[in-house]
């Protein structure tokens, strides 16, 4: 017996087709600053645990489909960033000094 069926993938595809509002510009001091992670894995999803700074606790279960997407969205946006290598090894950036900077000499 498989974990999942043809069908299923093709739900979980076009479910993930219909998108969640943009994140705004000015969002990132309003998101939660996640600490940890515990996983659970199943045949069929991944399951987070994902703690915040406070103690707070979210949990999420995802498709197979959309556990694949994060971890590409997570490895293609880090290596844009510039913290991720080609490996995906965690990197401190080289950024070129603002033109306002003091210590930019």
């Amino acid at each position: 017996m498989k974990a999942f069926t043809e069908a299923q993938m093709e739900a979980w595809r076009d479910a993930a087709t219909r998108k969640p509002p943009r994140i705004p510009d000015d969002a990132f001091e309003r998101f939660a600053q996640i600490r940890s992670i515990e996983v659970a894995v199943y045949p069929h999803a991944l399951l987070l645990r994902m703690m915040s700074r406070h103690g707070d606790v979210a949990d999420v279960l995802l498709n197979p489909v959309l556990a694949r997407d994060l971890a590409a969205m997570i490895l293609t946006a880090g290596q844009s960033a510039g913290w991720l290598d080609e490996k995906g090894t965690v990197v401190i950036p080289e950024f070129d000094p603002l033109p306002d900077d003091p210590d930019a000499s």
